[in-house]
């Protein structure tokens, strides 16, 4: 991109960096402390719900990149929301090591 487009974080909400982050640990931790696929269905429901209004509930890289395909994320914004998914599935696997 040129221009320095980029990485341009002007207008950048970073309260959606956090709900994907935070969206994704939920999900995440659903998943390998239960294994029950309601729970599991019913918390990334849960997710999407909460996160609607402001991140999208994306909770998935491959989602953000379709978003991004069609559009309505920059390229900073696919960055920066797959970085935050994937720090947040990373985080919610620490999580259940510490209580399991």
């Amino acid at each position: 991109m040129a221009g320095g487009k980029w990485l341009d974080f002007s207008g950048m909400k970073y309260t959606n960096l956090v709900g994907e982050f935070l969206g994704t640990w939920l999900f995440m931790l659903s998943i390998v402390a239960t294994g029950n696929v309601l729970v599991i269905g019913a918390t990334l429901t849960l997710v999407i719900w909460l996160l609607s209004k402001t991140s999208g509930g994306h909770v998935n890289p491959a989602v953000s990149f379709g978003f991004y395909m069609k559009g309505d994320l920059s390229a900073t914004e696919l960055l920066l929301y797959t970085l935050s998914q994937v720090l947040g599935a990373t985080a919610s696997i620490y999580t259940y090591s510490l209580l399991a």
